[in-house]
This record gives structure tokens, sequence and C-alpha cells, in this order.
């Protein structure tokens, strides 16, 4: 009877907390492409970026999310990529996209308040036709949800290197 109830006690603690487990991943839509991209919440998250990051695996790019809109800047120091930043307006719409030229100190700032933030990698964007005035959309899923999220959807366009 012990056993049992230990059984129970942990399968319902996994299974309550694995509710509150912090989406740290997003799928996101573009037009018809789906992508995987990480989610810039916190300010050190916000703060590191790309940086340091010489290549990517297993997401896209990064996105981040402002929960009171704002204008925002980024820099390209310590970044080894090229990068294209959407900047992306309340309606999830793109306003502004601005080149990201790895390793220089320029600053990169929005034109008016954001509500969110795409990072990706120059070319990424260049395949994906990253476009002004295009809408995106994204809901947040958490690494254990991913598999399901990318079984459900075979249509997911890869930037990463493998």
């Amino acid at each position: 009877m012990r056993v049992e109830n230990l059984k129970f006690e942990t399968f319902f603690l996994i299974f309550f907390f694995s509710f509150f487990a912090r989406a740290d991943h997003g799928l996101l839509n573009y037009e018809e492409k789906k992508l995987i991209v990480k989610l810039a919440q916190t300010k050190e998250e916000k703060r590191n970026g790309f940086m340091f990051k010489k290549e990517i695996k297993n997401f896209s790019g990064i996105l981040f999310i402002y929960e009171t809109p704002e204008i925002v800047s980024f820099w390209m120091k310590n970044t080894f990529l090229d990068l294209s930043i959407a900047f992306i307006d309340k309606n999830n719409k793109i306003f502004q996209i601005k080149k990201g030229n790895r390793l220089t100190s320029d600053l990169i700032t929005s034109s008016r308040s954001v509500s969110a933030v795409l990072e990706l990698p120059y070319e990424c964007s260049r395949k994906i036709n990253l476009t002004v005035g295009k809408v995106i959309s994204w809901k947040k899923i958490n690494i254990n949800q991913m598999s399901e999220d990318i079984s459900d959807n075979a249509n997911i366009f890869s930037c990463f290197s493998s």
C-alpha cells in the first residue's frame, strides 16, 4: 500500500508541475512556414540573445517578447552571425526589419514601440522571405511539448545546423 501511494504521489507531482513548466520555445507561424524559436522573456535572456553563438541547433531564431510595448535597441557585439532583426507591433505585424552585422557595436533601434522582436540569421530570413507588412503568430511551447507540436506539424522550416 505504501509503494502504491508513493507511485501515485510521484505521478501527481510530475503531472502537476508539468503544467507550470516555463515555456522556453515558440512555434512561430510566418506565411505558410513554421519555425521553432527560442523565447527571450527574462532580462538576462533578452540581454544575451545570439551573443557568443557561432552556430544554432534545434531552433531557427529568437523571439523577444515584451509585456509592455517599448522602443528597443540591440547591438551585435559578441554576436558571430549576421542577423535580420524584425520589429513587431501589437498586432503581430512586422513594421521594420534591420540587418545586424556580426561583431559590430552599431546600435540597432526600433523606430517605434514593439511588442516583440524576431532575430533570425540573415540567410534564414532570406530563405523564408521575411518582409515588412507581414503578420507573424506564435504559441509558447515547452521542451516536453515540442515533439508533439512538431509531429502534428510536419511543415517545420529549419534554419539551424544539424
